[in-house]
């Protein structure tokens, strides 16, 4: 497991698609929240120290997303609603600022029918 800040040369590699640096125990802040990364469609953060905000543009083009165990300074849910790509979506152990939304928050997507909440 590394212990140490994400490098930021992630940031800026503007053709990565898949970014999974999952259980890193990764700190401090993620480079690529400025939006540099516009063809990631697979993003896996869960398990790591990480405070982040990641902007909405990086959102919309996610097929899969992790984020289990990472405390946002951002609202999550409000974009959730958007996310018409998303296949995937894995969310625990309470790491959104306003929890999980309602189901008819989200109806609209392609996810599944039905949310469970621990």
């Amino acid at each position: 497991m590394l212990e140490r800040e994400i490098p930021e040369l992630i940031g800026r590699l503007g053709c990565l698609q898949q970014l999974k640096f999952h259980n890193n125990n990764f700190n401090g802040s993620i480079p690529f929240i400025k939006g540099d990364l516009t063809y990631l469609t697979t993003l896996f953060m869960w398990k790591n120290l990480l405070i982040c905000a990641i902007l909405e543009s990086l959102w919309l083009l996610l097929t899969g997303l992790d984020i289990g165990d990472i405390h946002f300074t951002n609202k999550f849910p409000s974009i959730l609603r958007n996310l018409t790509n998303l296949q995937y979506l894995w969310l625990s152990n309470k790491s959104l600022i306003g929890g999980i939304p309602e189901y008819y928050e989200i109806r609209e997507t392609c996810l599944p029918r039905r949310i469970d909440e621990s």
